[in-house]
């Protein structure tokens, strides 16, 4: 392999990595939001149980 060829491989290497590192990051701040939106359903849910506990059901 010529060296002109293995600096090529090299830097198209180094772009897929900044590439997988670019997903693993929107990968990561996906996941804090969907955690986050589970957290308010979850917060909403209970929420809804004490106002139907609170009223007799009629919530």
């Amino acid at each position: 392999m010529k060296d002109a060829e293995i600096i090529d491989l090299v830097e198209r290497l180094r772009i897929m990595q900044e590439k997988a590192n670019a997903l693993a990051t929107q990968q990561l701040e996906l996941t804090q939001q969907l955690e986050a939106a589970f957290k308010k359903a979850h917060d909403l849910h209970e929420q809804i149980l004490r106002e139907q506990n609170d009223t007799g059901g009629e919530a």
